[in-house]
This record gives structure tokens, C-alpha cells and sequence, in this order.
């Protein structure tokens, strides 16, 4: 019997977070199908891109962050299977702090040219986005989250592309593409000095603390370990979990997407800090933050409920500040003024406003809409839980994500 013909799997980003997540979990779990994994880098000669290599991951140079790159993008999705689309607003956003919206444009031409690049692939069969929600259209126009609205701008473009007549080498993405929504990174505590806990010296003995804009109660999604990025692809590229979402799509409607909400739950800004509280404790300090940590075993959390009660952690080592806007802002910079607007967007919109599916009102205009005007398309949304259901598996949850910052 002949063998079955090499499926290649594009990673764009794959030294990045949720790139390199992806490449980790195809690696260490392959699907039941031979596949090659092809990973898209500015730097293929970086320790990252060589340890790759190493890895059997065949590395592509693109430059990632113009959107002059075409015949990169074309030589690295030749014969590609599947492809999974990134794209990272932090390095040029470090390069202007103070205008996040330049930064904001760049990484929407990159993902719009990441899309139509795609679409050219003959052999395609899926391609998967990671995006964000539109904040400026859920809020009525109050809140602009630059990092969100950029890569929701994309799937904007996804969607008028496959309403419009598309050339005769080209084809619709909508039916071969699922958007991933990603929650919050728990390893943005390790990188982020905003988020990260600091020991306070000659203060309360043992207790850490941390500045936020809002009130402590404003509660937001979690994605926890960026492994849950890589099971939601593996999902998704699965035999089951890939007919199971496909099924999903079988509707007449033009306008219909298949969305996956990779989070592990819902978690008030204090909740989220005590659950890390509960499993990274200090055991040392320089007065400049964590030196050396360890794990508290006896620390439980439950991850069938993302509501997190007293009883359910460790004694509180850690207090959560809300201290003014302006004041977050000053301390932490064009980075502190982008979160702040993050966080603000999630504590008025709530769980169920900030999370759900818009358009622009027109799709022959892609052109922001100045009054927000959210209006919901035909959609699947279905929450990573139950799509590892499908394949006996569970979401890593807080617990599992913080030991991993240990």
C-alpha cells in the first residue's frame, strides 16, 4: 500500500507565542495524518529558528512586518494544507508608543496579505486565525483597543472578500477558516512589568501587589497556558474535531464563520491574582520582584468553574490595586495607556459584550464605522471545551498555567 503523501502545515510567527505553542503541540501530539511543519521567521538563522530546524520544522524567512513580502508569502504557502495566522502589533508598537494606531494599521495590511495570500493556495483545506473581537463597534465607538481592532479589521476583509467576486486564481477563505478568539496570556505576569507581581519590602510581610486602572471586580477571559492555543489547532486539524466543526458550517447562509473561544474561563482581575497566589508563592526576594518560586500542591482549583470562592485558594498573598488611570499611564507608558483601554473595554462591556461576533454594517465599505453599531452575523461560537470534548480532552486550566510560570 502506497503511503500517504506528506500534509505541510504553515505556522506563521513560529518562534513567536501562540506560533511556537502550535508548532509544540503538532510535534509532541501529530495527527493521525504524516504532516510537515513549515514555520514562517524574520531571523531563520536565530537560536529560536535553528532549535526548530532541529526539530525537523522546515524554517521560511518572511519579513513579517512589511506588506511588500508577496513572494515570500507565496514560495512559504506553496502546497500547504493548513495554515495558521498570526500576527504580532507589539514589535512595531514598540518602535511609536505614543501611536498605537500606526501600529495598528500595519499588523491589518499584514493579516489582510497574510488572507489574500492564502487564498491563492490551491491545496488549502484550512485556515485558521487568531483574532480578536472588534471593540470599537461592540462599545459603540467608546473604546478602541488597537490590538484587538486590527485583527478584527482582518477578518473584516476575509468576510467582504468572500461576498465580492474574487479573481479566477483566487478563492474564498470563508468556509476552509476558523477564527480562534484568544484570552489573556498568563505568561504576560512573567513579561509584562504592568502585570507582573511585585514583593513589596517593608511593607505587610509576604505580600505582593499589583496596579490596575479599574476596580479589582472587573472580570476578563483567560486563555491561561498558550498550550491551549496549540490543542485548539490540533483540535481543529484533528479528524474528528475538523468534522465535527464542519458540520458546524453546513448552512446556505454566505455569512456564516466558525469562531472557537480559546479561554479557560472567566476571572475577576483579584480572582485571577489570588489563583496565581495560590500556586506561585515566594520563597525569596531581591525587592525587585519574584526570585525564586515554588509550587503550593495543596492549592486547589476547580476547573470546571471559572468563579473562583475563598475556599478554593490559598490565603490571599497578594493585593490588587486600582489606582487612577492617569497615574497606570504615566507609570507604565504608551503600553500602560493600550492595556488600560483593554481593561476598561472588558469591565463596561462585561463577560458577554466583549466577546461576541461583529461586522462592519456595510461589506463593500471596510472602513470603520464611526458610531460602533454592533450587530451580530450569522455565526458559530463554540468554546474550546467542548471542541477537546470531541477528542477526550480538557482545557489547561489556571492552576496548570501558573505552574508553568514556576
Amino acid at each position: 500500500m502506497a503511503s500517504q503523501p506528506c500534509r505541510i502545515i504553515v505556522v506563521v510567527g513560529a518562534t513567536g507565542a501562540q506560533g511556537g505553542a502550535v508548532i509544540d503541540t503538532l510535534l509532541n501530539s501529530p495527527p493521525s495524518v504524516p504532516i510537515r511543519i513549515r514555520g514562517l521567521t524574520r531571523y531563520v538563522s536565530s537560536p529560536a529558528s535553528q532549535a526548530l530546524i532541529s526539530r525537523g520544522v522546515e524554517m521560511v524567512a518572511a519579513k513579517g512586518s512589511l506588506t511588500d513580502d508577496t513572494s515570500a508569502l507565496t514560495h512559504a504557502f506553496k502546497g500547504a494544507w493548513a495554515i495558521f495566522a498570526v500576527t504580532d502589533i507589539w514589535e512595531q508598537f514598540s518602535r511609536n508608543p505614543c501611536d498605537a494606531s500606526d501600529a495598528r494599521e500595519k499588523e491589518e495590511q499584514y493579516g489582510c496579505m497574510l488572507a489574500t495570500q492564502a487564498s491563492y493556495v490551491d491545496t488549502l483545506e484550512h485556515f485558521i486565525w487568531s483574532t480578536e473581537p472588534n471593540s470599537q463597534r461592540l462599545s459603540g465607538g467608546k473604546h478602541i483597543v488597537q490590538h484587538f481592532d486590527g485583527k478584527s479589521k482582518v477578518d473584516d476583509h476575509i468576510r467582504a472578500c468572500h461576498s465580492k467576486s474574487v479573481s479566477h486564481r483566487s478563492k474564498s477563505l470563508f468556509h476552509l477558516i476558523t477564527f480562534l478568539w484568544v484570552g489573556f496570556y498568563a505568561k504576560n505576569l512573567q513579561h509584562l512589568p504592568m502585570w507582573k507581581p511585585l514583593f513589596n519590602i517593608g511593607t505587610e510581610s509576604g505580600k505582593y501587589s499589583v496596579n490596575v486602572p479599574v476596580d479589582p471586580e472587573t472580570r476578563f477571559v483567560s486563555l491561561g497556558s498558550l498550550r491551549n492555543v496549540g490543542l485548539a489547532v490540533a483540535a481543529v486539524l484533528a479528524g474528528e474535531g475538523s468534522k465535527s466543526l464542519r458540520c458546524e458550517m453546513c448552512t446556505t447562509s454566505r455569512h456564516q464563520a466558525r469562531y472557537i473561544a480559546v479561554n479557560n474561563g472567566f476571572f475577576s482581575l483579584r480572582e485571577y491574582y489570588e489563583a496565581w497566589a495560590a500556586v506561585v508563592l515566594k520563597s525569596s526576594c531581591n525587592g525587585t520582584g519574584i526570585e525564586t518560586l515554588h509550587q503550593n500542591d495543596d492549592a486547589h482549583l476547580e476547573p470546571e468553574d471559572a468563579s473562583l470562592s475563598q475556599e478554593q485558594t490559598a490565603p490571599a498573598n497578594i493585593e490588587v490595586r486600582q489606582i487612577d488611570a492617569a497615574e497606570y499611564e504615566q507609570l507604565y507608558g504608551g503600553f500602560g495607556r493600550e492595556m488600560r483601554t483593554m481593561l476598561e473595554f472588558w469591565r463596561d462591556m462585561g463577560e458577554q459584550g466583549s466577546w461576541r461576533v461583529s461586522y462592519a454594517k456595510s461589506l463593500d465599505d471596510e472602513a470603520e464605522e464611526d458610531d460602533g453599531g454592533a450587530s451580530d452575523c450569522d455565526c458559530v461560537v463554540l468554546s474550546l471545551q467542548d471542541v477537546l470534548a470531541a477528542k477526550g480532552q480538557q482545557v489547561l486550566d489556571l492552576k496548570e498555567s501558573f505552574r508553568e510560570l514556576a
